[in-house]
């Protein structure tokens, strides 16, 4: 260790040692933001965390070891620092990111998204009113933070390193390599994270790739296997009328005018409600993520009870003659398989390329674009993402700091977040001149003529409910409440509805195209009245419903796990006592999210 002898070694071993301090108070507070978040907090989720530390920095001391051997003078030492600072900013950007994650949505984001999809993720910050070009700046600013930050020692870690991977270790009396240690060290920790108990290491990957529950496995791996070709019982030809199924992303009935005519952002629905000519529930979604929503949309069925391939709206009215077409906003092709499942045969399926922003500007033109044989056996599936987050928005509907105030203060700020709900109001102002222009677009190929059209949503969204933005997770009033409107160009009734769900749409438009519902399907059509006091509600934490309770309506969810019960009034969003959960609304879980196989929630 004689590099460390002078004065100025000296100095740079202290400067060291702050280096390793720094990477131990920065672990410290990873761990800290995890476990807040209930995410690492046990024994086993903390051993997890540090083989990943160990196991990084047996590669990085490898690969300084071989800076030592390259021939390459003084070049080395910048290589050296840009090893060391990349490595170190890369922590730094991971904890920066779930940091602005945890505490917009309770929960860590998707890690991978930051290479796999940077136009999306920066399209998330966009969406929250933070600029895309100060993030790149400051991500280059970041790096060469770091860069410099370990410039001082760069030429010292590499030679400490050499010096480190040629030494031999005496156990007993063999004598071992040092190098071979630090080869071992790195594959024995790769081995042991791979072969340690799922449940354990979940819990660690879940802030490296979240695996988000956003379906039942057993039809996520089916979505896997590929589209299966299904014999579907003889069906008589209908007599035909367009179909159509307009699914706006992310959209929430109470932030829309139509519901609440407080905020003036849906001109053109509203409009049509006010002729006479749409018809508007009261709804809840089944779920809080696009796949399992838009399963239960077309499959008329829910978390508990999927199965694997359900019978969707799609093969009954193909078996009925119809032609099914699908334009999609968002890529879907590759969102999980979930086109291998929406039912078969499928006449034409227009997705967006992948890697671009959601545009629903390129639906519309795509839809203006499609062909259309015979409107009157179509069954049209247009999907719509301006509510989303990260989706383009266009200039007239941006709603920029400059108009919200101090629009950054809310990331941190829990009290007041009322500048993204204002971002998401304009969202879905957006959103209703889209519907608008594919109305038109609908009318000029003769799919407005005698149509039936439901206009829906396949979950909610948060807007600060409880300091959180966003979907997923588990179930609250903000992801549950969706719009389901229905034009229908028949001057048929439609019956008042007690509660409302998505599995009432796939009936509601078999009904209306003339042909029988699939046995399998567990909502209702709501031409007819429904007497019915609950929906279910599922995630891959909580099986739930929502029901009608004295009067209220209120959210039910049972953790699968442990059996732990809340009760949620679906008006404030305010947990009830726990008293409320009495032995009748036990028993409408039982029958509305049936079959529940959670022996903890069998109550």
């Amino acid at each position: 260790m004689q590099l460390l002898s002078s004065p100025v070694s000296r100095l740079q071993r202290t400067y060291v040692l702050s280096l390793a301090a720094l990477w131990l108070a920065q672990t410290a507070a990873r761990l800290m933001l995890f476990a807040a978040a209930d995410l690492g907090s046990g024994v086993l989720p903390l051993i997890m965390h540090v083989l990943t530390a160990l196991s990084f920095l047996c590669l990085l001391t490898l690969l300084a070891a071989v800076l030592w051997l390259l021939p390459i003078g003084k070049g080395r030492g910048f290589l050296a620092a840009l090893l060391f600072g990349a490595g170190h900013a890369a922590f730094t950007i991971f904890d920066i990111f779930h940091a602005l994650f945890i505490n917009l949505t309770g929960k860590p984001g998707p890690t991978w998204i930051i290479v796999s999809d940077p136009l999306l993720s920066l399209s998330l910050l966009d969406n929250v009113g933070i600029d895309p070009l100060v993030v790149e700046l400051g991500l280059l600013a970041l790096l060469a933070f770091h860069i410099l930050l370990y410039a001082p020692v760069a030429g010292l870690l590499v030679s400490l390193a050499n010096l480190l991977a040629r030494r031999w270790i005496k156990v007993g009396r063999v004598a071992i390599p040092v190098l071979a240690l630090l080869i071992a060290g790195w594959l024995s920790t790769q081995v042991v994270l791979g072969v340690v108990p799922p449940s354990v290491r979940a819990e660690m990957l879940e802030a490296i790739q979240p695996r988000w529950g956003i379906a039942p496995p057993d039809m996520l791996a089916a979505a896997g296997r590929g589209p299966e070709p299904r014999q579907m019982a003889p069906a008589p030809r209908a007599e035909g009328r367009p179909v159509v199924l307009i699914v706006v992303d992310a959209l929430r009935s109470d932030r829309m005018g139509i519901y609440n005519p407080e905020l003036h952002n849906t001109p053109f629905l509203s409009s049509l409600e006010a002729q006479g000519r749409l018809r508007k529930f009261e709804a809840y979604s089944t779920c809080t993520f696009s796949f399992c929503g838009i399963m239960s949309i077309v499959a008329s069925r829910s978390w508990n009870d999927f199965g694997s391939r359900p019978e969707t709206i799609i093969h009954r009215l193909t078996a009925s003659g119809y032609k099914a077409h699908l334009v999609l906003a968002g890529e879907h092709l590759n969102f999980g398989g979930l086109i291998n499942l929406l039912g078969r045969p499928i006449a034409s399926v227009s997705d967006q390329p992948p890697r671009e922003q959601p545009d629903d500007r390129s639906a519309l033109m795509r839809l203006g674009g499609l062909s259309i044989d015979d409107p009157k056996l179509s069954f049209l599936y247009l999907h719509l993402m301006s509510a989303h987050a990260g989706s383009f928005i266009e200039p007239p509907f941006r709603v920029t700091p400059d108009d919200t105030g101090k629009l950054g203060a809310y990331l941190f700020g829990p009290a007041d977040k009322a500048g993204y709900q204002q971002i998401y109001d304009g969202r879905v102002q957006q959103a209703d001149d889209v519907i608008r222009r594919a109305f038109a677009l609908l009318e000029g190929k003769g799919l407005l003529e005698d149509a039936l059209v439901v206009v829906t949503a396949d979950h909610g969204q948060r807007t600060s409910e409880g300091g959180l933005l966003y979907h997923g997770g588990e179930a609250d009033p903000a992801t549950l409440k969706i719009p389901l409107l229905i034009y229908d160009a028949r001057a048929g009734g439609y019956a008042a509805q007690g509660i409302v769900s998505q599995i009432d749409i796939a009936p509601t438009l078999a009904r209306g195209a003339g042909i029988s519902a699939s046995g399998g399907w567990k909502g209702f059509p709501l031409q007819l009245p429904v007497a019915r006091e609950a929906v279910p509600v599922g995630t891959s934490g909580s099986t739930g419903m929502v029901a009608r309770d004295g009067g209220h309506t209120v959210l039910y969810l049972c953790n699968r796990r442990n059996g732990h019960e809340q009760l949620i009034d679906m008006i404030s969003g305010k947990p009830l006592e726990k008293a409320g959960i009495t032995p009748r609304l036990r028993m409408l879980h039982q029958q509305a999210a049936a079959p529940v196989n959670d022996p903890a929630c069998r109550k």
